[in-house]
């Protein structure tokens, strides 16, 4: 960006002249204001709300809930739908992607991977090539092009998916924590592949009532949904937070609402 040095100089001297006007009550003369994106402002920058182009891009898997799909979060795990979507999609953006011998143009799309278990795990690199008219004004050193290539990851088993596993979490308001897990297996009790007809859900200790259960989490790797009638078997999500493996499950069960604050385990 052209003059920064000189923009922050300018507002860090018009800063402290605004400092010391306020201070002194017998001064009526008004300071400059200070204010970088106000044009009314010396130091005004029309540069200041303006960001880079880039052709960076968020994948999304979503789970049906009662209120349609839901997208988890920017993720490079995956069961089989993926939702590609450019940062920057208004009409002035060209974009190409190639994903195999596909070629897209579209800001946004979706694909579904429908490669069966013995063709799994599966590792998919798609590329993004974004072309926008340059700024001249803001940025010098831009030729009006970015690209990026980003690689996913295809599951074999459905217990790979990030919701699954082995938890340990305490009820909001509570102190006293308990074990719980989540998890799809099939008929030997082993876990299940990816499209496998015959698999059991299994939740163990699930709402600390000591006992095994069969509700269903529907998940992917980034959120998972339970479709319970919300009075006899629950109804919510298990969503990350910002923290690594820490997870805060939201469910209404016997026609009440409960949050389970928790951490993987494994």
């Amino acid at each position: 960006m052209k003059y920064l040095n000189e923009i922050f100089k300018f507002g860090l001297a018009c800063c402290l002249i605004l400092g010391f006007s306020s201070c002194n009550p017998d001064d009526d003369q008004e300071a400059p204001c200070c204010d970088a994106a106000n044009p009314a402002c010396p130091n005004y920058d029309p540069c200041t709300s303006i960001t880079e182009p880039t052709a960076d891009f968020a994948m999304q898997e979503g789970v049906l809930t009662s209120n349609g799909i839901i997208f988890g979060r920017d993720d490079s795990v995956f069961y089989k739908d993926v939702r590609y979507s450019a940062l920057h999609d208004s009409s002035i953006y060209t974009h190409t992607w190639s994903l195999g011998a596909e070629v897209i143009s579209d800001p946004v799309f979706s694909r579904t991977h429908n490669i069966p278990a013995n063709q799994r795990p599966v590792y998919i690199t798609v590329s993004h090539v974004i072309e926008f008219p340059v700024d001249s004004t803001c940025f010098t050193n831009l030729t009006g092009r970015d690209s990026l290539a980003r690689t996913y990851y295809l599951i074999k088993y459905v217990n790979e998916l990030a919701v699954y596993g082995n938890f340990r979490g305490v009820f909001e308001n509570e102190t006293d924590s308990f074990d719980f897990s989540f998890g799809l297996y099939d008929t030997e009790g082993n876990d299940a592949l990816v499209y496998e007809s015959s698999s059991i859900f299994i939740e163990v200790n699930f709402h600390n009532l000591g006992e095994t259960t069969h509700y269903g989490l529907i998940g992917v790797n980034s959120i998972g949904y339970m479709n319970g009638s919300a009075s006899a078997d629950p109804r919510g999500f298990i969503l990350p937070q910002d923290s690594p493996d820490v997870y805060k499950i939201e469910y209404r069960l016997y026609l009440i609402d409960f949050v389970v604050n928790a951490r993987k385990l494994n």
